[in-house]
């Protein structure tokens, strides 16, 4: 018989201990996005493929121009730098390409700590959100508008429930 208690228990442990790695990496990451810096030539993809999808109204192709396809990765950065822009109306803003990488790169060091934290325990749980936060490509690719990051995050969300 499972018991529902014991699992709510489990889940509100796992999100305790989760919320201090993650909360300092979102402070880590989110000081790129008062810095307004011109967006180097890696970082233009993302927003340049993101307002060419808003433009033409193909949600499944990412292109650099109408004719020409931009197929490196997958569609999901493209989405969520889509909903974020249009969200908050501010799609010439480097700020509002950078917070999707900002937020994906939380994610992913919210999921290695509960996955630390269920494999082993709260400490190890703690110890490799901290590692991750700190690592310095999940810093670097957090914190520029590149999309490397979301695969790291849909990568660990598909390990969480396997």
């Amino acid at each position: 018989m499972i018991s529902y208690q014991k699992i709510f228990e489990a889940i509100f442990i796992s999100l305790h201990v989760s919320i201090l790695s993650t909360l300092f990496a979102f402070l880590l990451y989110s000081f790129s996005l008062v810095n307004d810096k011109v967006l180097s030539i890696h970082e233009s993809v993302l927003p340049h493929t993101t307002n060419m999808m808003s433009i033409n109204g193909d949600w499944l192709t990412p292109r650099k121009t109408i004719e020409s396809p931009w197929l490196e990765n997958h569609n999901l950065p493209q989405w969520i730098s889509l909903a974020i822009c249009s969200t908050f109306s501010a799609c010439d803003k480097s700020w509002s390409s950078r917070l999707a990488a900002c937020l994906a790169g939380v994610v992913s060091v919210f999921l290695t700590t509960i996955i630390g934290t269920r494999l082993y325990s709260r400490f190890i749980g703690i110890t490799s959100g901290f590692v991750m936060a700190t690592s310095f490509e999940v810093v670097r690719y957090s914190t520029l508008a590149e999309d490397e990051i979301f695969l790291t995050a849909l990568s660990l969300a598909c390990l969480l429930y396997t």
